[in-house]
């Protein structure tokens, strides 16, 4: 792997290569095997000659110091400055390496203190991308320019001559820190739910071998996970942002060649477009209209890939996958910044996952999905999950519906509302129907109904801890499906189009109430999560977000606020933190409009999150 620092005065790549043929025992004499008629190793002149150098040398490594004017002209610096600045500021931090810059222009040279050392006038780096492909904060500007370097699938990872090498040789590769740091900490963050407590290896071992495995057969899944890993780690100042990058571009690189149906059909395709996909919604939005981002185009390339997969092979073996992204597609739509459209082709193309599908594989193949305490008591809650998640994608496409018509018609006319809200009564309507007929009725006798001394007026299945005595993981799915009950609840009666709340309805007050129970019942679930420390579980912020803006209470807005504080620097990048700076300047926009005479109710978050530039595509992760 390369290191690159780059500091004022000073720029400097570093390479060490070890060569796999040379493979000796300890007591192997250079001379036995072959004689050694090349000249220092310091002044050989390509990669050829190293190697059979290397051969015929005792096993090591060499160190190659590139000069800043050496790789100035690689293809991931064509981007950061023009050529006239780059070139003078290469000349300039030249003039402050002496020792260096005397080598210039002539052949490599020994190091004055490491005869190990060699430096090198020009790095020949071809495998590199081009600059298009690193995701610095320019590249999205020119996106359009750049969609042609995507592909969906690439040459794989393990190398033809070491396909049939052991089997350590092939896993070696994978035994660094960015893919243990993917295994124990970003993994559990992007597939749930998870188990805490032995046997919880069990959960989690078909889950990593299905992207380590993969990540050995195919080279972009490899940098995907790197890329993940490296962006979440450069938060903590444990890698850095370029490594992230880096990683990054290599994972978009796209190979010529002919690409056969079964790489196009692979999980590694698919995997690698999930993994790019997660990386660039934890990436910050650009708020040009124009541009495209490329969460967007990675999400087309999984619907394109899941639907080619699924009319060709059949059924997604992977169909917790499915899920996790329909998951994600249903968060960005209800913040403003997508379609369902993934949710929308799953369904029509009767791919959505069974029950069963939607939850990790165990590592044991005999006990099914479920554990035996779960049988009887999950496939209840996991269809109740299942069926707020699709009727909650139906309110955020119609409330996405609702904005642009009202930014085609300009002036939205009093007709316009009422059609509006007729259509927010139904789809009410139906939620609340479902969640009756649906809700778990070994769970109705567990309302625990005094949770709140101000809410002990609640009935029937709304309490927040009504699944404290589930097993880990049905009681995970519960409290997620209840979570997303209570805010599509909120949601679709204050955030559906702009001013909703101004508009009188049938008994007011009564929803006012109700919301304001639903409000707390969010942040008291939220707080018993928190409490427990299961900051992993990153649905829990929009939630607490839309609380937050729904209610009318001071001591609940800054409750909703600490708590997503208090899950900052737990996902995988910013998202969270800039949720917290949303509803921080939601609460300071209201204000102001109370200030002045208005009322809270006619503020419109979308409208302050673009404005602050503040627009998220998932508040957890």
């Amino acid at each position: 792997m390369l290191d690159v620092s780059c500091s004022e005065g000073q720029m400097r790549r570093t390479a060490p290569k070890v060569w796999p043929h040379a493979r000796r025992s300890p007591d192997h004499s250079p001379t036995s095997q072959q004689f050694d008629d090349l000249p220092a190793f310091a002044i050989l002149t390509n990669d050829d000659e190293r190697e059979r150098k290397a051969e015929s040398s005792r096993p090591g490594t060499f160190g190659v110091v590139v000069t800043p004017e050496s790789f100035a002209d690689l293809p991931e610096y064509a981007g950061t400055s023009s050529p006239g600045s780059r070139r003078a500021s290469v000349q300039s931090t030249a003039s402050s390496l002496p020792n260096y810059a005397a080598s210039l222009g002539r052949t490599p040279t020994r190091s004055q203190t490491d005869p190990n050392v060699v430096v090198l006038d020009r790095f020949e780096d071809a495998s590199l991308p081009t600059a298009g492909l690193y995701p610095t904060d320019s590249r999205r500007p020119s996106l359009p320019d750049r969609i042609q370097y995507l592909s969906i699938s690439t040459p794989p990872l393990v190398p033809p001559h070491l396909l049939g090498s052991p089997p350590l040789m092939q896993s070696a590769a994978l035994h660094d820190p960015f893919v243990s740091h993917f295994r124990h900490y970003v993994l559990p963050r992007l597939i749930q739910p998870q188990l805490h407590e032995p046997p919880g290896d069990l959960l989690m071992t078909r889950t990593k071998d299905i992207f380590e495995i993969e990540a050995l057969r195919f080279a972009p899944l490899y940098q995907a996970i790197c890329a993940l890993s490296a962006l979440n780690l450069s938060y903590s100042g444990a890698a850095s942002v370029d490594a992230a990058h880096s990683h990054y571009g290599q994972a978009l690189q796209s190979q010529s060649g002919t690409t056969s149906p079964d790489e196009l059909l692979s999980n590694g395709a698919f995997l690698r477009h999930f993994l790019l996909f997660v990386y660039d919604v934890c990436i910050p939005m650009q708020h040009d209209e124009s541009t495209t981002n490329m969460w967007a185009i990675h999400l087309n390339h999984l619907q394109s890939i899941a639907v080619m997969r699924h009319n060709t092979l059949g059924p997604e073996k992977h169909g917790y996958m499915l899920w996790t992204i329909c998951e994600l597609d249903v968060y960005a739509c209800l913040l403003g910044s997508g379609d369902c459209s993934f949710v929308r082709t799953i369904t029509k193309e009767h791919m959505m996952p069974g029950l069963e599908q939607q939850i990790p594989e165990l590592a044991t193949s005999h006990t099914g999905p479920f554990l035996p305490n779960e049988v009887t008591i999950f496939p209840t809650i996991l269809a109740l999950r299942h069926g707020i998640l699709m009727r909650l994608a139906k309110i955020a496409q119609t409330a996405q519906m609702f904005r642009q018509e009202a930014a085609n018609a300009g002036r939205v006319s009093p007709g316009s509302y009422a059609r509006w809200q007729s259509a927010v009564s139904q789809l009410q309507a139906e939620l609340v129907s479902f969640w009756t007929q649906a809700y778990p009725p070994f769970l109705v006798g567990h309302q625990y109904n005094t949770w709140s001394p101000t809410a002990n007026k609640q009935q029937g299945p709304e309490s927040p801890h009504a699944g404290r005595d589930l097993p880990p993981r049905p009681r995970q799915v519960f409290e997620q499906a209840f979570f997303l009950y209570q805010a599509a609840t909120v949601y679709s009666r204050t955030s559906m189009f702009f001013r909703q709340r101004s508009f009188p309805i049938a008994s007011q007050q009564e929803v006012f109430a109700d919301t304001k129970s639903r409000v707390m019942a969010i942040i008291a679930l939220a707080a018993t999560q928190l409490e427990a420390g299961h900051l992993e579980r990153r649905h829990v912020i929009f939630p607490l977000f839309i609380a937050g803006f729904a209610t009318m209470q001071p001591d609940l807005k800054v409750q909703a606020l600490n708590i997503i504080k208090a899950y900052e620097g737990q996902g995988l990048g910013q998202n969270t933190y800039t949720t917290r700076r949303l509803l921080t300047a939601v609460y300071e926009e209201q204000g102001r409009v109370v200030e002045a005479g208005g009322r809270m109710e006619d503020v419109d978050w979308l409208r302050v999150a673009r404005d602050r530039s503040l627009t998220v595509v998932n508040c957890g992760l």
